[in-house]
Protein backbone atom coordinates (compact mmCIF):
# COMPACT_ATOMS: atom_id res chain seq x y z
CA UNK A 1 0.00 0.00 0.00
CA UNK A 2 1.27 3.24 -0.50
CA UNK A 3 2.44 5.34 2.18
CA UNK A 4 0.18 8.13 4.63
CA UNK A 5 1.57 11.58 4.05
CA UNK A 6 0.84 14.57 6.05
CA UNK A 7 -0.51 17.52 4.70
CA UNK A 8 -2.10 21.28 5.28
CA UNK A 9 -4.67 22.60 3.00
CA UNK A 10 -6.27 25.26 2.75
CA UNK A 11 -9.13 27.10 0.38
CA UNK A 12 -11.08 29.79 0.03
CA UNK A 13 -14.05 30.56 -2.30
CA UNK A 14 -16.17 33.74 -2.85
CA UNK A 15 -19.07 34.31 -5.39
CA UNK A 16 -20.53 37.78 -6.89
CA UNK A 17 -23.86 38.08 -8.57
CA UNK A 18 -24.71 41.53 -9.53
CA UNK A 19 -27.91 41.52 -11.98
CA UNK A 20 -27.61 39.27 -14.86
CA UNK A 21 -23.76 38.19 -14.30
CA UNK A 22 -22.27 35.97 -12.27
CA UNK A 23 -18.48 35.54 -10.97
CA UNK A 24 -17.01 33.11 -8.91
CA UNK A 25 -13.32 32.78 -7.67
CA UNK A 26 -11.21 30.08 -5.80
CA UNK A 27 -7.37 29.45 -4.63
CA UNK A 28 -6.32 26.55 -2.73
CA UNK A 29 -2.74 25.28 -1.45
CA UNK A 30 -1.83 22.50 -0.43
CA UNK A 31 1.39 21.57 1.23
CA UNK A 32 3.69 18.28 2.62
CA UNK A 33 6.44 17.11 3.03
CA UNK A 34 6.79 16.23 -0.67
CA UNK A 35 4.95 18.60 -2.71
CA UNK A 36 4.09 22.08 -2.68
CA UNK A 37 1.30 22.93 -4.48
CA UNK A 38 -1.64 26.10 -5.19
CA UNK A 39 -4.50 26.76 -7.71
CA UNK A 40 -6.42 29.51 -9.09
CA UNK A 41 -9.65 29.26 -10.65
CA UNK A 42 -11.70 32.12 -11.78
CA UNK A 43 -14.96 32.15 -14.01
CA UNK A 44 -17.44 34.63 -15.01
CA UNK A 45 -21.12 34.34 -16.69
CA UNK A 46 -23.11 36.88 -18.53
CA UNK A 47 -26.24 37.13 -20.91
CA UNK A 48 -24.63 39.85 -23.97
CA UNK A 49 -27.80 39.48 -25.55
CA UNK A 50 -31.86 37.60 -25.42
CA UNK A 51 -30.32 35.20 -27.13
CA UNK A 52 -26.30 34.57 -26.33
CA UNK A 53 -25.04 33.37 -23.23
CA UNK A 54 -21.42 34.06 -22.59
CA UNK A 55 -18.84 31.88 -20.28
CA UNK A 56 -14.91 32.50 -19.38
CA UNK A 57 -12.91 30.79 -17.04
CA UNK A 58 -9.59 30.75 -16.08
CA UNK A 59 -6.98 28.26 -14.09
CA UNK A 60 -3.34 28.19 -13.49
CA UNK A 61 -1.70 25.75 -10.92
CA UNK A 62 2.01 25.75 -9.46
CA UNK A 63 3.35 22.37 -8.02
CA UNK A 64 6.61 21.99 -6.76
CA UNK A 65 7.99 18.85 -5.30
CA UNK A 66 11.44 18.48 -2.78
CA UNK A 67 13.47 16.63 -6.02
CA UNK A 68 13.38 19.98 -7.95
CA UNK A 69 10.92 19.44 -10.58
CA UNK A 70 8.47 21.99 -11.38
CA UNK A 71 4.98 21.82 -13.11
CA UNK A 72 3.00 24.50 -14.04
CA UNK A 73 -0.88 24.65 -16.07
CA UNK A 74 -2.34 27.03 -17.29
CA UNK A 75 -5.67 27.99 -19.40
CA UNK A 76 -8.09 30.22 -20.29
CA UNK A 77 -11.73 29.27 -21.64
CA UNK A 78 -14.31 31.36 -23.36
CA UNK A 79 -18.04 29.70 -24.52
CA UNK A 80 -20.01 31.81 -26.64
CA UNK A 81 -23.70 30.37 -26.97
CA UNK A 82 -26.26 31.74 -29.63
CA UNK A 83 -29.97 29.64 -29.10
CA UNK A 84 -32.62 32.26 -30.75
CA UNK A 85 -36.27 31.18 -29.70
CA UNK A 86 -37.82 31.98 -33.15
CA UNK A 87 -34.66 30.06 -35.27
CA UNK A 88 -34.22 26.50 -35.86
CA UNK A 89 -30.79 27.24 -35.60
CA UNK A 90 -28.21 26.56 -32.19
CA UNK A 91 -24.47 27.66 -32.37
CA UNK A 92 -22.04 27.30 -29.74
CA UNK A 93 -18.32 27.84 -29.67
CA UNK A 94 -15.51 27.50 -27.59
CA UNK A 95 -11.87 28.85 -27.78
CA UNK A 96 -9.40 27.37 -25.10
CA UNK A 97 -5.52 28.48 -24.46
CA UNK A 98 -3.95 26.08 -23.01
CA UNK A 99 -0.27 26.04 -21.47
CA UNK A 100 2.24 23.71 -19.16
CA UNK A 101 5.50 23.80 -18.09
CA UNK A 102 7.07 20.45 -16.86
CA UNK A 103 10.80 21.04 -15.52
CA UNK A 104 12.75 17.86 -13.94
CA UNK A 105 16.43 16.57 -13.20
CA UNK A 106 15.98 13.69 -16.20
CA UNK A 107 13.68 15.92 -18.87
CA UNK A 108 11.86 19.34 -19.79
CA UNK A 109 8.73 19.89 -21.34
CA UNK A 110 6.74 22.83 -22.47
CA UNK A 111 3.54 22.84 -24.36
CA UNK A 112 1.14 25.57 -25.52
CA UNK A 113 -1.97 25.08 -27.82
CA UNK A 114 -5.02 26.80 -29.29
CA UNK A 115 -8.22 24.83 -29.36
CA UNK A 116 -11.30 25.84 -31.28
CA UNK A 117 -14.80 24.07 -31.68
CA UNK A 118 -17.40 24.75 -33.36
CA UNK A 119 -20.81 23.23 -32.95
CA UNK A 120 -24.06 24.35 -34.98
CA UNK A 121 -27.64 22.55 -34.90
CA UNK A 122 -30.60 22.76 -37.01
CA UNK A 123 -34.03 21.42 -35.88
CA UNK A 124 -36.20 21.00 -38.66
CA UNK A 125 -39.14 19.57 -36.53
CA UNK A 126 -39.78 18.20 -32.90
CA UNK A 127 -38.88 14.86 -34.01
CA UNK A 128 -35.77 15.39 -36.36
CA UNK A 129 -32.07 17.71 -35.82
CA UNK A 130 -29.10 17.72 -37.70
CA UNK A 131 -25.79 18.84 -35.56
CA UNK A 132 -22.42 20.05 -37.40
CA UNK A 133 -19.01 19.75 -35.66
CA UNK A 134 -15.78 21.69 -36.85
CA UNK A 135 -12.73 21.42 -34.44
CA UNK A 136 -9.09 22.92 -35.19
CA UNK A 137 -5.93 23.03 -32.79
CA UNK A 138 -2.53 24.13 -33.20
CA UNK A 139 -0.11 22.29 -31.07
CA UNK A 140 3.54 23.61 -30.07
CA UNK A 141 5.24 21.73 -27.67
CA UNK A 142 9.37 21.65 -26.80
CA UNK A 143 10.87 18.68 -25.33
CA UNK A 144 14.23 18.73 -24.22
CA UNK A 145 15.13 21.67 -26.69
CA UNK A 146 13.50 20.27 -30.03
CA UNK A 147 10.61 21.18 -30.95
CA UNK A 148 7.16 19.82 -32.62
CA UNK A 149 4.28 21.27 -33.68
CA UNK A 150 1.56 20.83 -35.80
CA UNK A 151 -2.72 21.42 -36.76
CA UNK A 152 -4.97 19.18 -36.48
CA UNK A 153 -8.43 19.51 -38.15
CA UNK A 154 -11.93 17.65 -36.91
CA UNK A 155 -14.86 17.79 -39.14
CA UNK A 156 -18.12 15.40 -38.12
CA UNK A 157 -22.03 15.23 -38.02
CA UNK A 158 -24.67 13.95 -36.50
CA UNK A 159 -28.43 13.53 -36.96
CA UNK A 160 -31.09 11.99 -34.38
CA UNK A 161 -34.31 10.81 -35.12
CA UNK A 162 -37.18 10.79 -31.87
CA UNK A 163 -39.33 7.31 -33.54
CA UNK A 164 -41.42 7.40 -30.55
CA UNK A 165 -42.09 9.22 -27.04
CA UNK A 166 -38.79 9.09 -24.96
CA UNK A 167 -36.86 6.95 -27.75
CA UNK A 168 -34.19 8.47 -30.58
CA UNK A 169 -31.99 7.04 -32.71
CA UNK A 170 -28.99 8.33 -34.46
CA UNK A 171 -26.55 8.27 -36.59
CA UNK A 172 -22.96 9.97 -36.67
CA UNK A 173 -19.30 10.65 -38.82
CA UNK A 174 -16.10 12.15 -37.80
CA UNK A 175 -13.13 12.87 -39.66
CA UNK A 176 -10.04 13.95 -37.63
CA UNK A 177 -7.18 15.25 -40.15
CA UNK A 178 -3.42 16.15 -39.77
CA UNK A 179 -2.35 18.85 -41.67
CA UNK A 180 1.58 18.54 -41.21
CA UNK A 181 1.17 14.96 -41.85
CA UNK A 182 -1.84 14.73 -44.27
CA UNK A 183 -3.51 11.99 -42.39
CA UNK A 184 -6.95 11.43 -41.74
CA UNK A 185 -9.08 8.77 -39.20
CA UNK A 186 -12.03 8.29 -39.33
CA UNK A 187 -15.04 7.05 -37.00
CA UNK A 188 -18.81 6.34 -38.07
CA UNK A 189 -21.52 4.89 -35.86
CA UNK A 190 -24.73 4.45 -34.52
CA UNK A 191 -26.30 4.72 -31.30
CA UNK A 192 -30.11 4.81 -29.65
CA UNK A 193 -31.26 7.16 -26.64
CA UNK A 194 -33.79 6.73 -24.09
CA UNK A 195 -35.05 9.71 -22.03
CA UNK A 196 -35.37 7.34 -18.60
CA UNK A 197 -36.50 10.61 -16.32
CA UNK A 198 -36.60 14.66 -16.96
CA UNK A 199 -34.29 16.22 -18.83
CA UNK A 200 -32.09 13.06 -18.64
CA UNK A 201 -30.82 10.89 -22.20
CA UNK A 202 -29.16 7.81 -21.92
CA UNK A 203 -27.60 6.82 -25.33
CA UNK A 204 -25.76 3.67 -26.05
CA UNK A 205 -23.79 3.50 -29.23
CA UNK A 206 -21.11 1.55 -31.24
CA UNK A 207 -18.39 3.29 -33.53
CA UNK A 208 -16.85 1.19 -36.55
CA UNK A 209 -13.26 2.47 -36.49
CA UNK A 210 -12.25 5.76 -34.59
CA UNK A 211 -9.75 7.82 -32.53
CA UNK A 212 -9.56 9.73 -29.81
CA UNK A 213 -8.21 13.30 -29.23
CA UNK A 214 -8.80 15.29 -25.34
CA UNK A 215 -9.05 18.51 -27.11
CA UNK A 216 -11.22 18.36 -30.53
CA UNK A 217 -14.98 17.24 -30.44
CA UNK A 218 -16.20 18.76 -26.85
CA UNK A 219 -18.61 15.74 -26.25
CA UNK A 220 -18.58 13.49 -28.80
CA UNK A 221 -17.58 9.66 -28.65
CA UNK A 222 -14.93 8.74 -31.52
CA UNK A 223 -13.17 6.16 -30.02
CA UNK A 224 -13.89 2.60 -31.54
CA UNK A 225 -16.11 0.39 -30.52
CA UNK A 226 -19.68 0.28 -27.79
CA UNK A 227 -19.93 3.30 -25.79
CA UNK A 228 -22.02 4.67 -22.75
CA UNK A 229 -23.26 7.99 -23.08
CA UNK A 230 -25.46 10.00 -20.37
CA UNK A 231 -27.26 13.54 -20.93
CA UNK A 232 -28.77 16.21 -18.76
CA UNK A 233 -30.38 19.32 -18.79
CA UNK A 234 -29.82 21.26 -15.43
CA UNK A 235 -31.50 24.51 -14.04
CA UNK A 236 -30.63 27.12 -11.94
Amino acid sequence: SAPVEDFDALSLGATYRPGSWLWTGRVETRRSSTVDQWRLQTSAQMKPGQDTSLLTRLNFLDQQVTDGSLQREAGWLLDLAYRPWESRWMGLNRFELKGYERLGLDSNERAWRVVNNFNANYRFNDRWQTALLFGLKYLSEDIDGINYSGTTGLYGFETRYDWRENWDVGLHANTLHSFNLDQRRYSTGVSVGHSFMDNAWLSVGYNVGGFVDDDLGMDQSTSKGPYLKVRCKLYE
